[in-house]
């Protein structure tokens, strides 16, 4: 947790990445995946989206689809820190509702 909080104050594509993967692994534990969807969004706010189409897709498929609302969350706000041009929060909005 602590390398992702530093990573996510480098301004390098690589970085971000690397954080978003461990993000991204539904295999970590719950309490590393949240604390780094944190970092991921750090790394967005200060240095924009750096992240590769796949990441960005598997991070909405989280944050529409996930069966934990907690890592729904978790990643619904990395995207609002993404701030991706293709807003896609009506689409996770109606997933959350069930429309």
């Amino acid at each position: 947790m602590t390398a992702a909080s530093v990573l996510s104050l480098t301004p390098s594509p690589a970085a971000q990445r690397a954080i978003a993967h461990v993000a991204l692994d539904g295999t970590n534990s719950k309490p590393l995946r949240v604390a780094v969807f944190g970092s991921v969004a750090e790394s967005a706010k200060n240095n924009g989206n750096l992240l590769e189409e796949g990441q960005v897709n598997a991070l909405v498929t989280i944050a529409k689809d996930d069966a934990d609302l907690t890592i729904r969350t978790a990643a619904s706000q990395t995207l609002g820190a993404i701030n991706l041009s293709n807003n896609k929060a009506s689409d996770i909005i109606r997933a959350y509702y069930g429309g």
